[in-house]
């Protein structure tokens, strides 16, 4: 997972470079970033000395990365850092700071420490300068860095355990990771028994007869060795949510049980061992782990009203793909040909317009759907930039011709009017990447999001779940609060490489997360049926 460390590091240099006003060097390492962060063989490229051959990295910034492959760091990080205002590398370090958030804590609020951040915190004087928000999320991040817990990407947390699965049978993951969450802190492994051999790879922290606290690539992981009759209900206990359980164990004490990671009882008396039996005991259906977050899930259960949440089988094509005609890295043909390995239906090619991304011009966008009237399987997509004022990169008399048209922001934060104004235009089915979150990188733009659901509900424009594991945007909560209004959803990957079109299963998970059903998403239709309701509007 260099390339992830090495891409971190390039969106910190982007912030910094952008608030000192070099622009143009902030999008070249910005948009170096990107594509690193796509790269799983990216040693390899060091290796064979071809670092420049990827697509935007020239010699400097392939200088920089040589750097960190040879020393694990890269100095011009720290070089920049230093000419930034006293304080600010200090709040730099808070999970989900960037430089433009430090800057304004130091020149609005001056905070110039971690303790003046939790003074300024307590006193809640930053929802009275900012918003609530930005208050809650400093809390969370300063809370995080002091714990000195490091949260990774779901996307990370799979790779690692499926590293796992090699070397350790017969376990279960719980906890967030089994909920799906879009970032996890450690994991929960729950098994009835483990080979102590298996884990010489790893560094014990403390080891009993029923836990084992361990790091594994900089991870906390907690073996928990149950018995048989107890796995159901550790797996249950542990997968939480804290909410979710707490509610749980009030229900039983009402119906006269004890609820805990050993068991359902009735006086000294197991009466239930699996998960399934639990929730039928105490009155409900066995709840889906993404939905376990004490959000109504329980409550909806015990009306026999749980959602039929989306499944990956329900997905019959993927609707965001980029191409090697602007900033992707694989032909048509190819990426047609790995929908195919998915047992897709259908695909649509959306690759940007100018100047995004290497984007087209509508000349060379009207010759790419030209080739493409040869594959029947697929769409004539674009994803089309959304200007400051809310009109489009696109003439009409362009957008029309398309079968799916994606609007998307780039380069800029919008207002919601930004949003509004571009849904009012009856060409655009879909809007990219709403709140323009990169996680961990970008925070989201600050919109009125339930102003844009109504609208979206009315022009009957639907709102993207991005697949990339960076940004699962929308997120959760968005598409449950969406889902009320009526909105309908696309789950796109916003591949550049066909090894991303299997980040679909992330935006399945999100969309699951947010009560998502089949009858809710767009690529849950078949090819014609998809046509027929963008075209119907």
């Amino acid at each position: 997972m260099e390339n992830i460390e090495i891409a971190k590091i390039f969106y910190e240099i982007s912030e910094i470079l952008k608030l000192k006003g070099e622009d143009f060097k902030s999008r070249a390492y910005f948009n170096a970033a990107r594509r690193i962060e796509r790269i799983d063989e990216l040693r390899e490229f060091y290796e064979k000395n071809e670092l420049e051959k990827i697509p935007g990295i020239g010699k400097n910034l392939a200088k920089k990365i040589i750097e960190y492959f040879e020393t694990g760091e890269i100095s011009y990080l720290e070089k920049i850092k230093k000419e930034l205002p006293e304080g600010i590398e200090e709040l730099l370090k808070i999970p989900g700071v960037g430089p433009k958030t430090a800057l304004f804590l130091y020149r609005e609020l001056r905070i110039k420490s971690l303790e003046d951040l939790e003074r300024a915190i307590e006193s809640h004087e930053i929802r009275r300068v900012k918003t609530e928000k930005l208050e809650r999320n400093l809390e969370r991040g300063l809370k995080i860095l002091k714990t000195g817990k490091k949260r990774i990407l779901l996307s990370e947390a799979f790779k690692i355990v499926e590293e796992l699965s090699g070397v350790i049978k017969n376990f279960e993951v719980a906890g967030s990771f089994r909920r799906r969450k879009e970032t996890i802190g450690d994991l929960d492994i729950i098994l009835t028994e483990i080979d102590p051999n298996s884990l010489r790879d790893f560094q014990i922290l403390a080891k009993g007869e029923k836990k084992i606290t361990a790091i594994y690539k900089n991870i906390h992981i907690d073996f928990r060795i149950v018995k048989k009759e107890e796995y159901g209900a550790s797996l249950q206990y542990f997968t939480g949510s804290k909410e979710h359980n707490i509610r749980l164990r009030r229900i039983a004490q009402k119906k006269g049980y004890k609820l805990n990671e050993y068991g359902l009882f009735e006086g000294n008396r197991r009466v239930a061992t699996t998960e399934e039996d639990i929730y039928k005991k105490l009155g409900m259906p066995w709840i889906p782990p993404e939905l376990r977050e004490n959000m109504g899930e329980i409550e909806a259960a015990m009306k026999n009203r749980l959602p039929e949440i989306v499944d990956l089988r329900d997905i019959k094509g993927d609707l965001h793909i980029h191409t090697e005609w602007s900033d992707g890295l694989n032909s048509i043909e190819n990426i047609v040909k790995k929908a195919k390995e998915l047992n897709y239906e259908y695909i649509a090619i959306t690759d940007h317009t100018y100047p995004t991304g290497n984007g087209l011009t509508e000349k060379r966008l009207l010759e790419q759907w030209d080739v493409l009237e040869s594959y029947d399987e697929v769409l004539k997509g674009v994803e089309c930039d959304i200007l400051r004022d809310g009109s489009l990169s696109l003439r009409d008399n362009i957008l029309e011709k398309a079968d799916l048209v994606i609007a998307s922001v780039h380069g800029f934060k919008p207002t919601t009017e930004t949003i509004l104004k571009a849904m009012e235009n009856e060409n655009i089915d879909v809007i990219g990447h709403p709140t323009g979150r990169l996680i961990g990188v970008k925070t989201e733009y600050d919109l009125d999001m339930e102003k844009i659901f109504e609208k979206a509900a009315e022009t009957k424009t639907a709102l993207e779940i991005n697949a990339y594991p960076r940004r699962l945007d929308l997120r959760d909560i968005h598409i449950k609060k969406a889902k009320e209004y009526g909105v309908k959803f696309s789950i796109g990957t916003d591949s550049h490489s066909i090894k991303e079109m299997s980040n679909i299963i992330f935006g399945v998970y999100t969309a699951r997360r947010g009560w998502a059903e089949k009858k809710d998403i767009l690529n849950c239709m078949g090819l014609k049926e998809l046509k027929d309701y963008v075209h119907s509007f």
